[in-house]
C-alpha cells in the first residue's frame, strides 16, 4: 500500500496537467518570446513608451498564432510553471540552453564559397 502511495505521489509531482502547455512546446514559445522582445526594441520608429508596447503586444500575438495557442492558454501554462519552481527552471534552463545553441549554429555556419557565387553571377576571377 505504501508503495502505491509514493508512486502516485512521484508521479503527480512530474505530472503536467493536460491544460497547460507541455516544456517542450512551452520552451520554443518562451524562446519566440524572447526574440519578439529584442525586435521591437531594435525598431526605432518612434521613442514613446505606447509605440513600444503595442509593437510588443503585435509581435506576441504573432508568436501566439505561430504556435496556435491564445493569449490566455500561455499565461496559465506560465503561472502553472511559476508555481512549481522546479518546473520553471527545467523550463528556463531549456531556453538558454536552446537560444545559446542557436546562436553557436548561426556563427558556426559554413562560409559561403566565392568560387560558387563568381559562377552563380558570372564574375570573373
Amino acid at each position: 500500500m505504501l508503495a502505491i502511495v509514493l508512486v502516485t505521489a512521484g508521479c503527480s509531482d512530474n505530472s503536467i496537467p493536460g491544460d497547460v502547455i507541455p516544456p517542450e512546446k512551452m520552451k520554443m514559445i518562451v524562446y519566440d518570446l524572447l526574440r519578439a522582445d529584442e525586435a521591437a526594441i531594435r525598431v526605432k520608429l518612434d521613442s514613446s513608451i505606447n509605440t513600444y508596447t503595442n509593437r510588443t503586444l503585435v509581435m506576441y500575438n504573432n508568436v501566439f498564432a505561430v504556435h496556435k495557442i491564445s493569449r490566455d492558454e500561455f499565461y496559465k501554462s506560465y503561472k502553472y510553471y511559476e508555481e512549481h519552481p522546479d518546473l520553471n527552471k527545467a523550463l528556463m534552463d531549456s531556453v538558454s540552453t536552446f537560444a545559446n545553441r542557436e546562436k553557436m549554429n548561426q556563427y558556426n555556419r559554413p562560409p559561403i564559397k566565392t568560387d560558387s557565387l563568381r559562377k552563380k553571377v558570372h564574375l570573373p576571377k
